[in-house]
């Protein structure tokens, strides 16, 4: 009995625009897999292949097939675009901001898992991440902006001078962000 493949590899580009969708794995291009049900409308052409984008889920941390006009899932919410990293331990976050007071500096480290996949360029992130430090729990008095390069903080660890007294004190301080991954934690290193 002959036995057909029910999975299909939908190629994307830099943007997430579809550029091949096929049978057949090709090496060096960005790529997800999925079941043959989930593409047929667009392989028998009843579906525009523009209407469609490939996007990273936060939550699964991996990329996603979508309609390009559905907004359901991505509602705006203000506590994402003023968030409060937290202090608590998470037990896999995404991204995490040491606090390393005894050599003065903010150390930014993302997580092992998404810096290989944007290393090996299975996700294209190419968003500028910035980080307010502010008074504690006050975001409109800021003592320092970081922006950073999330291509960069992939390949590296990045380090950061403090730039007042006011750092070395880690109940006096908050740090805010967009919120642009699911988890993010404040580490304080005495």
């Amino acid at each position: 009995m002959l036995q057909l493949s029910t999975k299909r590899y939908v190629y994307f580009d830099e943007e997430g625009s579809i550029t091949q969708i096929g049978n057949s794995f090709k090496e060096d291009s960005n790529y997800i897999k999925v079941d043959y049900d989930e593409v047929a409308n667009l392989i028998t052409g009843k579906e525009v292949v523009s209407n469609y984008v490939v996007i990273f889920d936060n939550l699964t941390k991996a990329h996603k097939l979508m309609h390009r006009f559905v907004e359901d899932e991505h509602r705006f919410d203000i506590n994402d675009q003023i968030y409060q990293i937290p202090n608590t331990f998470s037990s896999r976050p995404d991204i995490t901001i040491t606090q390393d007071v005894k050599n003065s500096c903010w150390k930014i480290k993302l997580d092992e898992a998404i810096s290989d996949n944007l290393q090996k360029g299975k996700l294209v992130y190419k968003s500028q991440l910035g980080f307010s430090i502010t008074d504690k729990n006050d975001p409109h008095v800021l003592h320092q902006f970081i922006s950073i390069n999330t291509a960069d903080l992939a390949k590296n660890v990045l380090k950061f001078k403090f730039s007042s007294d006011l750092e070395l004190d880690a109940n006096a301080i908050s740090i805010y962000t967009i919120k642009r991954f699911e988890e993010y934690y404040h580490e304080v290193l005495l």
